[in-house]
């Protein structure tokens, strides 16, 4: 303990270095002080890119052939992309939501199926990247094609997501 309190008072030289007799309670304390007061910190940098896993329209100048499929409305499309909500290492608000209005996509059952995915890059262009995880999903029944609004919420130490229609 010594050898890192002289290496301060050297890195500081010229000014005055506190070093508290019970270093090891005062981290505690402040832990508890923290658990007190959770509202202290107001923002935090986001650790991972999140996003959801969409289709898009297949243009081969952007995508790869094999990518390429029909979807049921015989178009050509391109599935399991990556579509960017949140990117890793931006600062958000804790406990505010970060909304996204998308149009959902639906089966010939009306149901509307959304899987929320988080990677460890910045800009994944497919949800099967290996830098991607799938952190959840949603299946919901409902006529018609709705608006769907993904909100985001990010408190510590993770993020939870919610959703409505809209």
């Amino acid at each position: 303990m010594r050898l890192v309190q002289a290496a301060v008072k050297k890195a500081f030289e010229g000014r005055t270095v506190i070093i508290p007799d019970e270093a090891g309670l005062v981290v505690l304390k402040g832990a508890v002080e923290f658990g007190h007061q959770t509202r202290l910190i107001t923002s935090r940098c986001v650790k991972y890119t999140y996003g959801y896993a969409s289709t898009r329209i297949f243009d081969a100048s952007k995508h790869p052939q094999e990518k390429m499929i029909i979807n049921s409305y015989g178009t050509k499309a391109v599935d399991y992309c990556f579509s960017k909500e949140v990117e890793k290492d931006t600062s958000v608000d804790v406990g505010k939501d970060i909304a996204s209005p998308i149009t959902s996509t639906l089966s010939k059952e009306h149901t509307t199926y959304m899987k929320i995915f988080a990677s460890t890059e910045r800009d994944p262009e497919y949800v099967t990247d290996p830098s991607c995880s799938k952190i959840g999903e949603l299946a919901e029944n409902h006529p018609g094609r709705p608006k769907k609004r993904i909100k985001y919420r990010f408190s510590l130490p993770s993020a939870t997501r919610n959703s409505r229609l809209a």
